[in-house]
C-alpha cells in the first residue's frame, strides 16, 4: 500500500509545482509589453488562470480518485492474502461481493463494465459461496457511483469492513496532530472538518458541467487543499494498515508470553518450540489508547545465557531476551510474525 501512497504524494508535490510555474509565468506575462495576450488580445490573463485552475482541479480529483480506489484494493487483497476461508473474511466484504457481483451481472452492458470477463466473475463467485474460497472480485470492489465526498469514502471503505469512518481516520496522524480537541471528543468533529474534500468535489462537477461562474480559489488556499489531501492520504493509509495488521494479528503468529521487559527494549519470553531467528518480526499490540494500535518491530537480537543466537532452532523450550529499537512494556501484546506478505 505504500507505494500507492508515494505515487499520490509525488503527484500532490508535482501539482504544487506546476502551481507554482504558472504563478511566475503569469507575473513576466503582467511586465512584458510584448507578450501575445496584450498584441492580440484573444487570450487574457483572466482566461488564462481560468483554465489552468479548472486543469488543477480535475488533476487534484482525478488523482485523489484513483488514489482511493486502489489503495482499498490493495487493502482488500492484503486481507485476502490472510484470511484463506471467504466465510471467516468480515461480514460487510462478504455481503459487498455479493450485491455488487450481482449487480455487475444484471447491467454487464453499461459502459462502465465493458472490461469486466462475465465468465470470470461467476467463476469466483461460484469458488467464493461453494468452495469458501477467498479470492474476490475485486473489480466490484472497485465500482462506485457518486463523487468521493467524505460521506461517499466513509460508505465506500464500509465495503471492506472499516466502519465508523470518520471518527476512526481522525485518530491518526497526521491528521489528528491538526485536531485541538481531546481524544475523548473526536466523536463531535463534523463533516466540516472535511470540508476541503466536499468542496473540491464540487468544483469538479461546476467544471464539468461548464459552469461559467466558477470563483477560483486563491494560490495559497489551493496550496492549503493540496496539503489537506496529502494529510488525509497518508492517515488513510495509517487507518488501514493499522487495521490490515490487527487482523494479522488475529490470524496469524504465535504468540509470545513476556516474562519481563528490560530497559524498554528487551522483551524476555519462552521460545515454546518456536524457532526464531533475527529476519522473524515482532507485531505488537499496544495496551491503551493510542494510535496506531499495532505495530512491526525488527528482531535486532537474540540472547540466551548471555549468549547472543542468530537462532534458536537447536533449542525448544528456552528463555530468550529479543532486542528491538522501539519502547515495549510488559502490558503488550506480542506475535511472532516469520513472513510478512506484501
Amino acid at each position: 500500500m505504500d507505494n500507492i501512497l508515494k505515487e499520490f504524494t509525488n503527484e500532490m508535490e508535482s501539482l504544487v509545482d506546476y502551481i507554482e510555474y504558472h504563478t511566475e509565468a503569469y507575473k513576466l506575462v503582467n511586465t512584458s509589453k510584448s507578450s501575445t495576450s496584450q498584441q492580440n488580445g484573444k487570450l487574457s490573463i483572466a482566461k488564462l488562470k481560468k483554465y489552468n485552475f479548472n486543469a488543477y482541479i480535475i488533476s487534484l480529483y482525478g488523482e485523489f480518485e484513483h488514489f482511493i480506489e486502489q489503495i482499498k484494493l490493495e487493502y482488500l487483497s492484503k486481507i485476502c492474502l490472510i484470511i484463506k476461508s471467504f466465510k471467516d473474511l468480515p461480514e460487510p466484504i462478504q455481503e459487498t461481493n455479493l450485491q455488487k457481483t450481482l449487480d455487475i451481472l444484471k447491467n454487464s452492458n453499461y459502459k462502465k463494465f465493458r472490461n469486466i470477463y462475465i465468465k470470470e466473475v461467476v467463476k469466483i463467485l461460484h469458488n467464493n459461496i461453494n468452495n469458501d474460497h477467498s479470492n474476490l472480485n475485486q473489480d466490484v470492489f472497485k465500482n462506485h457511483t457518486a463523487n468521493f465526498k467524505i460521506s461517499i469514502i466513509s460508505k465506500y471503505f464500509s465495503e471492506v469492513g472499516i466502519n465508523d469512518f470518520k471518527k476512526r481516520i481522525i485518530k491518526y496522524d497526521p491528521l489528528k496532530s491538526t485536531v485541538t480537541i481531546s481524544n475523548d471528543n473526536l466523536q463531535k468533529i463534523s463533516d466540516n472538518f472535511f470540508y476541503k474534500i466536499d468542496h473540491i468535489c464540487d468544483i469538479r462537477n461546476d467544471i464539468a458541467h461548464g459552469n461559467r461562474n466558477i470563483e477560483l480559489l486563491d494560490r495559497s488556499i489551493l496550496i492549503d487543499y493540496i496539503k489537506f489531501f496529502k494529510y488525509f492520504s497518508e492517515t488513510l493509509y495509517a487507518l488501514l494498515y493499522d487495521n490490515y495488521l490487527s487482523i494479522l494479528f488475529e490470524y496469524n503468529g504465535s504468540e509470545l508470553e513476556p516474562i519481563e521487559v528490560y530497559r524498554n527494549k528487551i522483551l524476555a519470553c519462552n521460545t515454546k518450540n518456536n524457532i526464531i531467528d533475527k529476519k522473524c518480526k515482532l507485531l505488537v499490540k499496544r495496551n491503551n489508547k493510542e494510535f496506531p494500535k499495532y505495530f512491526i518491530l525488527d528482531i535486532i537480537n537474540i540472547e540466551h545465557n548471555r549468549i547472543s543466537l542468530n537462532s534458536t532452532e537447536k533449542y525448544k523450550n528456552i528463555d530468550i531476551g529479543i532486542e528491538v529499537r522501539s519502547r515495549i512494556n510488559k502490558k503488550m501484546k506480542f506475535k511472532l510474525i516469520k513472513e510478512l506478505k506484501d
